[in-house]
């Protein structure tokens, strides 16, 4: 269900100024050649495993470790964000 409301929910942006939509519109680019930029696999990877941990974590009921891995999975998404927003300029711009 959710699948057919949500592009009536959210419509597509008006433009691209914002960071989130550079970095999802750079996303789809690379979904389509995700061989194309080993980082990216690598922070994916990264950002996983520091999920898991904070999951773990949180089920033996450390709240601290459970807060870093949660953290560090949250800035491992925002550096893979900006990288994938990097794809989307360099399309932009033919490179």
């Amino acid at each position: 269900m959710w699948l057919a409301i949500n592009p009536i929910m959210t419509p597509p942006p008006a433009d691209d100024r914002s960071f989130a939509t550079r970095a999802i519109r750079g996303e789809e680019i690379w979904m389509s050649r995700p061989t194309s930029d080993p980082a990216l696999t690598a922070l994916s990877l990264a950002g996983s495993t520091a999920l898991v941990s904070a999951l773990a974590a949180a089920w033996r009921r450390s709240p601290l470790w459970a807060a870093t891995g949660t953290a560090t999975s949250m800035i491992v998404t925002l550096l893979a964000w900006d990288r994938y927003g990097r794809i989307w300029e360099a399309s932009r711009s033919g490179r």
